[in-house]
């Protein structure tokens, strides 16, 4: 089998996914591999759109697909990259790094297998080999945990959950609280009232950062994010001293900021830990 070293380096991006299925298709007529390099997105990050090339082969003769196959797929009139899970019945049961939902597709719809990377800097990655199948399984059950966290938290759920953990601030820090006696408990040193302050607070940035519009692309969406947080902090806790069932105090202030600090710095991480590349 020839290799046919056609490499697109213009149309990437918006409308890449329809050249790469025309290209893949005249590369099958001739019985050649397709080299070309990557710029779709679903499977970000285990291939680095318009930075990596991949080799995709024709189907070998009677090929049956073993899990964590990447199969080139026919889905409208795009080429899209897919790890192969199962087989439900006749069909096969596919996802991308990147896709919210797994997807049923035709067998007669795999065009091509995935079966080698080169990366920017010239190295190659076979598709066979461990690290790369161990890279691809991790991959596969971190997007299925994000997707069930996205069912629960995500979408529309998320201003429902947003609206609850307010609610449930509001109460904790303005309700009267006369019952509750917790200054004179101690975790691991620490007040327990503080910590109750703390753990609140921490969740304040993935709510509000749940339900904003922006992409989070620039360091000031960040900065904001943290700004915003600590304004909330900032509101909740003095507004308690217009209260006369409740009492300020810097140290409790302290621990909201600590609380929203540490829960920013973790969304954070996540967010950039998103974007690693294998």
């Amino acid at each position: 089998m020839g290799r046919h070293n056609r490499v697109n380096t213009t149309v990437l991006g918006e409308g890449y996914a329809r050249v790469m299925l025309i290209e893949l298709k005249s590369a099958l007529r001739e019985g050649d591999v397709l080299f070309v390099r990557y710029g779709g997105h679903g499977m970000d990050p285990l291939l680095r759109a318009n930075r990596d090339k991949v080799y995709i082969t024709p189907l070998p003769q009677n090929y049956k697909p073993e899990r964590l196959d990447v199969l080139a797929i026919e889905i409208g009139d795009e080429c899209q990259l897919r790890y192969f899970l199962a087989k439900e019945g006749d069909d096969y049961l596919v996802i991308g790094d990147s896709c919210r939902y797994e997807e049923s597709v035709r067998p007669e719809q795999v065009l091509g297998l995935l079966t080698q990377v080169e990366r920017c800097d010239g190295t190659r990655l076979m598709c066979s080999n461990v690290h790369w199948r161990k890279a691809s399984q991790k991959a596969v059950n971190r997007r299925r945990f994000i997707n069930k966290c996205k069912n629960i938290f995500g979408g529309k759920n998320s201003k429902y959950w947003t609206i609850a953990y307010f609610a449930f601030l509001v109460m904790s820090m303005w309700l009267p609280l006369s019952n509750v006696q917790l200054m004179d408990n101690y975790i691991l040193g620490l007040r327990s009232d503080h910590v109750f302050h703390g753990s609140v607070y921490c969740l304040c940035a993935y709510f509000i950062y749940s339900v904003s519009p922006s992409g989070y692309r620039r360091w000031w969406h960040w900065a904001l994010l943290w700004f915003t947080c600590i304004l909330v902090a900032m509101v909740t806790e003095f507004v308690q001293k217009l209260l006369p069932y409740r009492s300020f105090g810097i140290n409790d202030l302290v621990a909201n900021f600590m609380g929203v600090t540490i829960g920013w710095i973790v969304i954070l991480f996540v967010h950039l830990n998103m974007q690693k590349r294998y």
